[in-house]
């Protein structure tokens, strides 16, 4: 980094920064050692609604949620705008949000400082919009150094073309790209592990 961009960091951006070169050498296989956080983003009812095929990106972050209570992993939400957009819709769990104005979750210093205080180096994201807020949060979370996965089966946009194009950009900048089941399946490791039959369950059960 030159002297000039070293300027233009805050000196919260810089404290990340500085974590990177530990953080930049992780794997990005999830059934590693590293810490993974669930970040749900922006998933408010009147953005919802008007999402291309928002029931099965409901169903799919609904599933996620629940295997990572049962596995005891750390889930938080943002939230854009919640005084106007709403709340973060029902998903049976209770986990923190975080409010933000930005379309990026970067600018929550509140949520960057639980993450570092939780440990957490890698992200399984999902929600929407896939082109706006999940895309430009993607972005921010990489050049600060975490390692991030993103559920392309629990993520969306008002229009598919948007969706598609986002999902392809965040590819080719490093983004892991998945789906619901294969993260629960790495997360599990093994058959042997002792929740994975209340798990199995819920890869199981039908959609409504």
């Amino acid at each position: 980094m030159n002297t000039f961009s070293k300027v233009l960091l805050s000196p919260f951006q810089v404290f990340f920064k500085q974590t990177n070169k530990v953080i930049k050498g992780i794997s990005t296989s999830l059934r590693k050692k590293e810490t993974t956080g669930l970040l749900i983003i922006d998933l408010q009812e009147k953005i919802l609604s008007k999402t291309i095929d928002s029931d099965t990106i409901r169903w799919n972050i609904r599933k996620i949620v629940e295997v990572f209570k049962i596995l005891d992993k750390n889930i938080y939400a943002t939230e854009q705008y919640p005084e106007k957009l709403g709340k973060t819709i029902d998903l049976g769990s209770i986990f923190n949000t975080y409010s933000k104005r930005s379309f990026s979750c970067i600018e929550s210093r509140q949520l960057l400082k639980n993450l570092k205080k939780d440990s957490v180096n890698k992200l399984i994201i999902c929600g929407i919009e896939t082109h706006v807020c999940i895309l430009q949060s993607c972005l921010d979370l990489i050049d600060y150094g975490f390692n991030i996965h993103l559920l392309v089966d629990a993520t969306g946009s008002r229009h598919t073309k948007d969706h598609e194009v986002a999902i392809k950009r965040l590819g080719n900048e490093g983004v892991t790209l998945t789906t619901t089941e294969t993260v629960i399946f790495e997360l599990c490791k093994t058959s042997t592990n002792t929740c994975f039959k209340e798990i199995s369950a819920i890869i199981k059960r039908s959609k409504p």
